[in-house]
Protein backbone atom coordinates (compact mmCIF):
# COMPACT_ATOMS: atom_id res chain seq x y z
CA UNK A 1 0.00 0.00 0.00
CA UNK A 2 1.11 3.33 -0.74
CA UNK A 3 0.01 6.83 0.71
CA UNK A 4 -1.32 9.54 -2.04
CA UNK A 5 -1.88 13.07 -1.02
CA UNK A 6 -4.64 14.90 -3.11
CA UNK A 7 -4.35 18.72 -2.64
CA UNK A 8 -8.21 20.61 -3.04
CA UNK A 9 -8.96 23.26 -4.92
CA UNK A 10 -12.39 25.91 -5.20
CA UNK A 11 -15.82 23.79 -4.29
CA UNK A 12 -14.03 20.67 -2.84
CA UNK A 13 -13.06 23.61 0.00
CA UNK A 14 -16.57 24.14 0.55
CA UNK A 15 -17.27 20.73 1.79
CA UNK A 16 -14.22 20.64 3.99
CA UNK A 17 -11.80 22.99 5.49
CA UNK A 18 -8.75 20.92 4.70
CA UNK A 19 -5.97 22.03 2.23
CA UNK A 20 -5.44 18.41 1.22
CA UNK A 21 -6.85 14.70 2.09
CA UNK A 22 -4.77 11.74 2.12
CA UNK A 23 -5.86 7.86 0.89
CA UNK A 24 -4.01 4.91 1.30
CA UNK A 25 -4.03 3.19 -2.43
CA UNK A 26 -2.82 0.19 -4.40
CA UNK A 27 0.81 0.77 -6.73
CA UNK A 28 -1.02 -0.01 -9.34
CA UNK A 29 -4.40 2.04 -8.58
CA UNK A 30 -5.43 4.69 -11.46
CA UNK A 31 -7.11 7.82 -11.38
CA UNK A 32 -10.28 6.70 -11.75
CA UNK A 33 -10.30 5.00 -8.70
CA UNK A 34 -8.47 7.25 -6.98
CA UNK A 35 -11.60 9.66 -7.69
CA UNK A 36 -13.75 6.82 -6.51
CA UNK A 37 -12.14 6.34 -3.39
CA UNK A 38 -11.91 10.42 -2.82
CA UNK A 39 -15.90 9.93 -3.86
CA UNK A 40 -16.45 8.16 -0.50
CA UNK A 41 -14.26 10.22 1.38
CA UNK A 42 -16.57 13.13 0.79
CA UNK A 43 -19.27 11.04 0.99
CA UNK A 44 -18.48 10.29 4.19
CA UNK A 45 -16.72 12.98 5.89
CA UNK A 46 -18.48 16.17 4.27
CA UNK A 47 -22.29 17.08 4.39
CA UNK A 48 -24.11 17.36 1.11
CA UNK A 49 -21.83 16.63 -0.79
CA UNK A 50 -23.02 16.11 -4.66
CA UNK A 51 -20.99 13.41 -6.11
CA UNK A 52 -21.39 15.34 -9.49
CA UNK A 53 -18.32 17.42 -8.94
CA UNK A 54 -16.21 14.70 -8.96
CA UNK A 55 -17.59 13.31 -11.84
CA UNK A 56 -16.60 16.54 -13.86
CA UNK A 57 -13.35 17.09 -11.96
CA UNK A 58 -9.52 15.67 -13.05
CA UNK A 59 -6.48 14.68 -10.93
CA UNK A 60 -3.05 16.24 -11.92
CA UNK A 61 0.42 15.76 -10.91
CA UNK A 62 2.69 19.30 -10.65
CA UNK A 63 3.39 18.21 -14.63
CA UNK A 64 0.31 16.58 -15.97
CA UNK A 65 -3.14 16.22 -15.71
CA UNK A 66 -4.08 12.50 -15.46
CA UNK A 67 -6.59 10.45 -18.04
CA UNK A 68 -8.61 8.11 -16.31
CA UNK A 69 -6.65 4.86 -16.52
CA UNK A 70 -3.02 6.73 -15.96
CA UNK A 71 -1.67 5.11 -13.37
CA UNK A 72 -1.00 6.88 -10.09
CA UNK A 73 2.75 7.96 -9.73
CA UNK A 74 4.09 6.38 -6.38
CA UNK A 75 4.91 9.64 -4.07
CA UNK A 76 3.77 12.15 -6.25
CA UNK A 77 1.30 14.48 -4.94
CA UNK A 78 -2.11 14.96 -6.73
CA UNK A 79 -4.63 17.94 -7.30
CA UNK A 80 -7.76 17.44 -8.00
CA UNK A 81 -9.17 20.11 -10.16
CA UNK A 82 -13.08 21.17 -10.60
CA UNK A 83 -14.67 22.11 -13.20
CA UNK A 84 -14.43 26.08 -13.58
CA UNK A 85 -16.29 28.12 -16.22
CA UNK A 86 -15.91 31.43 -17.26
CA UNK A 87 -16.97 34.45 -19.46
Amino acid sequence: MAKVTIRLFGAFRNYISDESVSLEIEETTTAREVRKSLENYFIKNAQNFDSKIIEESMLATDNAVLNLDDKIPVGETLAILPPVCGG
